[in-house]
């Protein structure tokens, strides 16, 4: 099948073609001079597909755009799609005939899957314009985060973070459709990648009630005092319908049994200061997770080896008795109230059941956790035991009993 593909270098610098399923609904644009056109593919059952032009029409091509998130309600409809090349493979839509609400191309209206009239001559295709103050999130990890771009005049351009602050990051988020009045501002953005090309919007100040960014008060376009390592981000958190208040989750770890801890609260998922953080806290955290059995290690500053959490941070001064079933069940400031930054995040070190003494040493300190984790453990020292700075397990003298924990 025609699948997405992505290309890889091997050892011996002959090239190969690795090949990436799609979603049943997904869309791409193929063969156009700019991502903003092209002819219409369309993914079922991990195989990409045409779409034949009987009936297309402006409409059906503003929802392809809208769900490419090309541009904010326009597009226009490319019939005779050759231009952009002759399609290969089969031909799944026909006649399709779009309302205009439809938040994806496959969910309109179209005779059934593969049942059609056409060949590849008759191919669909759109060119999706992007207009004054239409939005992209640029250099991000996922759909959900980037640098902040406007278009003006049919060009792209980057805002500067000067008072950039989280009402202004929810307009984005809320334009974008990406989030329900959530977003979290990222100010400096060079995270993900310095912008280039014009800085047209600084001094932003949303009331949060607008639609679109670019309605915003702010300077007149393109007057501003910045240069591009003052672009401005955000991170627009996504619910998650699946994750119920107080439900945990490790994040960034090599293994299930470590991480930044991330909790849900109202569907979204927010960090943890580790303000206070310590061995109790983490033992509820890997209780509540069933990854161990009343054993679990804190790891401050979690963002040096899980890397740094983004979004809310819901939790601070936790304070644990041992005895919770659930983290958010201990004493902490209440709700979204903290004092801290995402590299204070919290983490834990989960001790998995069936690990001996000597293994769960060798772990922790291979991994350069702190020594109080070791002492948890009733480990007897031999005379000449010492510990110098960040010397190796193997330089560290220990004789321990191997019992399993």
């Amino acid at each position: 099948p025609l699948l997405s593909t992505t290309t890889v270098t091997i050892d011996d610098n002959r090239e190969r073609e690795c090949y990436k399923p799609c979603v049943d609904g997904d869309l791409r644009l193929v063969g156009g001079n700019t991502e903003y056109e092209g002819r219409v593919e369309v993914c079922v059952s991990q195989e990409w597909s045409t779409v034949c032009r009987d009936g297309w029409d402006i409409t059906d091509a503003t929802v392809v755009c809208n769900q490419l998130r090309l541009s904010n309600n326009t597009g226009y409809l490319v019939r005779y799609a050759y231009d952009y090349g002759i399609g290969r493979g089969p031909i799944f839509l026909n006649d399709v005939d779009c309302s205009g609400d439809e938040e994806r191309l496959i969910d309109c209206e179209h005779n059934e899957i593969s049942v059609r009239d056409c060949d590849h001559f008759q191919d669909a295709g759109v060119y999706c314009s992007p207009t004054n103050g239409d939005l992209r999130l640029v250099g991000g990890d996922t759909e959900y985060e980037g640098r902040v771009e406007v278009c003006v005049s049919r060009e792209w351009g980057t805002v500067c973070d000067d008072g950039w602050d989280i009402t202004d990051a929810r307009v984005v988020c809320n334009q974008l459709r990406l989030s329900n009045n959530t977003g979290y501002l990222v100010r400096h953005a060079y995270d993900y990648g310095i912008g280039r090309g014009p800085i047209f919007l600084d001094d932003v100040d949303c009331s949060g009630d607008e639609e679109r960014l670019i309605d915003c008060e702010h300077n007149e376009i393109s007057v501003h005092n910045c240069n591009h390592y003052h672009d401005a981000g955000v991170y627009c958190s996504p619910r998650d319908k699946s994750c119920v208040d107080g439900d945990l989750r490790l994040v960034g770890g090599d293994t299930e049994y470590e991480g930044r801890v991330e909790v849900c609260v109202s569907q979204e998922w927010g960090t943890v200061c580790d303000d206070g953080w310590d061995i109790t806290d983490a033992r509820v955290v890997c209780n509540q997770l069933r990854l161990s059995n009343n054993t679990g290690y804190p790891v401050r500053y979690a963002y040096y080896d899980y890397g740094m959490g983004r979004g809310p941070i819901f939790l601070d001064d936790v304070d644990c008795s041992g005895d919770e079933e659930r983290l958010i069940d201990c004493e902490h400031n209440g709700i979204s109230v903290h004092d801290c930054y995402h590299y204070q995040d919290a983490g834990v070190y989960c001790s998995p059941r069936g690990y001996s003494m000597i293994e769960c040493i060798q772990e922790l300190y291979f991994q350069r956790r702190s020594l109080e984790m070791c002492h948890e453990y009733k480990i007897e020292q031999d005379d000449n035991c010492e510990l110098e700075g960040e010397q190796t397990y193997f330089n560290l003298q220990l004789s321990v009993t191997s019992t399993t924990l």
